[in-house]
Parts: C-alpha cells; sequence; structure tokens
C-alpha cells in the first residue's frame, strides 16, 4: 500500500520484460535457425542469421519497449502539488524554479556524496581525522603581532636581568 502510488509491479514487469523476452526470443530463434525453420542466403553462415534476425527484432521490440518505460516510469509522479494544505497528492506540471537553479540542483553531487558516505561508512575507519581551519587574515596579522611583541619583551626582559 505503500508503494502502490510508485507502480512498482509495473516497473518491475517493464524491466523484466526486455530481459526475459530477448533471451527466450534467441533461444526460439536459435532452434528455429539450427532446425532450418529459418534460413537466408544473404547469411550462410547459421550464426551471422540467428544474431542478425536478434538484432533487428530487438530494433524494432525496444520502440514498443520505450513506449511503454515512457508510461511506466513516468516523471509525474516525482511531482507534487504545491497546496499541500488540501491534504491530497494531486501532480502538477508547473516548474519548480528558473532554468539556473534547475540546472544547480540538476548537477548537485552533495546527495551523492552523501549517500557513498553513508555506503561506505561500515568499511571505513572509525577515527576522525583532524581538521585545521585557517584563521582569516587578520586574525593571522594579530597573532603574529603578538607573538613578536612577547618575543621581543622577553628578549628585553633577559638583558635587562
Amino acid at each position: 500500500t505503500e508503494l502502490g502510488p510508485m507502480n512498482p509491479l509495473g516497473k518491475f514487469l517493464a524491466v523484466k520484460a526486455i530481459v526475459f523476452f530477448s533471451f527466450w526470443q534467441s533461444l526460439v530463434i536459435a532452434v528455429m535457425v539450427k532446425f532450418g525453420l529459418l534460413s537466408s542466403t544473404l547469411y550462410p553462415i547459421d550464426s551471422e542469421l540467428s544474431a542478425a534476425t536478434q538484432d533487428f527484432l530487438i530494433c524494432v521490440e525496444m520502440l514498443i519497449f520505450a513506449v511503454v518505460h515512457h508510461y511506466v516510469f513516468s516523471y509525474r509522479e516525482f511531482l507534487r502539488n504545491p497546496d499541500a494544505s488540501s491534504g491530497s497528492d494531486h501532480v502538477t506540471a508547473e516548474p519548480s524554479g528558473d532554468f539556473t537553479s534547475n540546472l544547480r540542483a540538476m548537477v548537485d553531487i552533495d546527495d551523492l556524496l552523501n549517500d557513498t558516505r553513508g555506503t561506505l561508512a561500515p568499511i571505513l575507519p572509525k577515527k576522525r581525522y583532524p581538521v585545521y581551519r585557517v584563521p582569516p587574515v587578520a586574525e593571522r596579522n594579530a597573532s603574529r603581532g603578538s607573538s613578536r611583541q612577547s618575543s621581543v619583551r622577553g628578549s628585553h626582559a633577559g638583558s635587562t636581568g
């Protein structure tokens, strides 16, 4: 029931149909060529005829499977109605932002990096490596000046005493 709106059975069948249909089709074509039910003067070698027939049929079938995949793996399930107060999950075709923000969101790999870190966390070493922060220029100059003054004071203090 939770996965119902995502149509998992349709997606599963659409992908598996390509794999299993192509496999069984190649097997049937190979058997037909072997027993002489499928022959050609264009391809004198049986394996070439079998491969050429399979390749041609897959090209034709992929057009059909592309149409099926267009409907089964629709983008519409990822679009949500901006009016969430209604409680419904209606689909809207309104763009979520301007072109540049959508392009930035498309090429952003932060989610990939976070998923990779989460996946590899069990096998990565547990020791946290120290991360050093480079202070801004103003802080560096201030710390250099105070260390010079203390070293100068220390050398003067040693010479007077």
